[in-house]
């Protein structure tokens, strides 16, 4: 699942893993919440919001 959003823009999305058990999967989802940037999970749990909007603009470059 791929959408370009334009620059500067993000977009985001929230899916339910028991419901697409096969996502879970693909991005190795064990615990809830787990974040996916740019098809790579980033991160399980909540992120401290610094380190996550350091991640945005560093995979945004």
């Amino acid at each position: 699942m791929s959408i370009e959003a334009p620059e500067g823009m993000v977009i985001s999305d929230t899916i339910e893993a028991y419901e697409h058990q096969d996502l879970a999967i693909k991005y190795g989802v064990t615990g809830v919440p787990a974040t996916v940037i740019n098809e790579v999970r980033t991160f399980v749990g909540v992120p401290n919001l610094d380190k996550f909007v350091d991640k945005l603009l560093a995979e945004g470059k």
